[in-house]
């Protein structure tokens, strides 16, 4: 009696082995594709968070006075200071160069992504007081990435009173 391998037990364990390897290598492919979606997709967000907090606490520290367009998709927003100062800041997007700035913050989109249309709409008076925020200003700047699913944009809502803040857009 021989020992060794025949052909049909070596054709069975290259088959095995084959599907094993194929089965390794398709786990490995999709585990990179999820790394590198999940990295866009926080590096996205972190850049989204990184604007939005700069609007918003320019909104939450300053009176809003006015809003109102500095160019082709460009919005400047005058606030007034608690010692009756005036700061301006100028919300950028550049769809050309993929870039979006506010202030004096910009930031680079990754590659692969791209800006959608960009909405504004002004909800005047859609509460009957003058005392409080009856008004409401919405900006939405879309952001799509070829390799992820979803918007990744911003959406700016602005609630002001009617009677102190000029909204020219």
């Amino acid at each position: 009696m021989k020992k060794g391998f025949t052909l049909v037990e070596f054709a069975i364990s290259f088959c095995l082995i084959s599907t094993i390897s194929l089965l390794l290598f398709e786990l490995i492919i999709s585990m990179k594709t999820l790394y590198i979606n999940g990295n866009i997709k926080t590096t996205m967000l972190d850049k989204q968070a990184i604007i939005l907090k700069r609007i918003y606490d320019d909104y939450n520290n300053y009176d809003l006075k006015t809003v109102q367009n500095c160019g082709d998709k460009c919005y400047r927003f005058t606030y007034l200071k608690k010692d009756t100062t005036i700061k301006t800041a100028d919300l950028m997007i550049d769809v050309e160069n993929k870039k979006i700035s506010y202030d004096n913050y910009t930031m680079k989109l990754e590659n692969g992504s791209y800006i959608g249309d960009i909405t504004t709409s002004v909800n005047n008076e859609i509460m009957n007081n003058t005392t409080i925020n009856n008004s409401l200003l919405t900006i939405n700047i879309p952001i799509y990435n070829s390799m992820v699913d979803g918007d990744y944009g911003f959406n700016i809502n602005m609630p002001y009173i009617s009677t102190q803040t000029s909204i020219n857009i």
